[in-house]
């Protein structure tokens, strides 16, 4: 089944749209399968996205991270953040099963805060993928019907251990996109 995003022409709260929570673990990790979730909505065909963390206080190497194909599954973009605020952004290309990067790329600064709600202490990033970028390296527009592709991940840099949203294939590290669910763009 694929997860909803709501498409407005105007910004909405992160706050008050869908989450996507990691359930799924990989490996044990220095940060014991830390609570994290993905909030995203489209916004005139820009893709925007949080993704919130519940750890009271992240190191460098503790990284959340975002995944996504738009139109063919050639093509997918990898974002990772930590709680400093050293976002990357890479894009990767389909070629003999396996997900070749292409290399880095530059999207929007992503605007870190730092929160504490019933869930506990955590941190979040939210950055946007514009549409343009979307259509120059996908050749795709995100309106009311799109379907895309992705996968939610919280890791620590340096080990093998991971979480995701979407099960992953055994010994498959992310971005692969084997290992991504389905998204749909619905009307607000």
């Amino acid at each position: 089944m694929a997860i909803p995003v709501s498409y407005s022409a105007t910004p909405q709260v992160l706050d008050a749209v869908g989450a996507v929570k990691v359930t799924e673990y990989y490996g044990t990790s220095k940060l014991d399968n830390v609570y994290t979730y993905l909030r995203t909505y489209v916004e005139n065909g820009s893709l925007v996205f949080s993704i919130t963390s519940f750890e009271k206080a992240p190191t460098p190497e503790s990284r959340t991270a975002a995944a996504f194909s738009f139109g063919s599954l050639e093509r997918s973009i990898f974002i990772s953040c930590n709680a400093q605020g050293k976002l990357t952004a890479s894009l990767f290309s389909r070629q003999s099963e396996k997900d070749l990067a292409l290399g880095p790329v530059s999207i929007p600064a992503a605007l870190v805060t730092f929160s504490v709600d019933e869930q506990g202490e955590g941190w979040s990033f939210t950055t946007r993928l514009p549409a343009e970028q979307i259509w120059q390296w996908f050749a795709a527009k995100l309106v009311p019907g799109s379907v895309f592709a992705g996968n939610v991940y919280k890791y620590c840099e340096g080990e093998d251990a991971f979480g995701a949203a979407f099960p992953c294939k055994p010994g498959v590290w992310p971005p692969a996109q084997e290992n991504f669910g389905e998204f749909v763009v619905v009307p607000y």
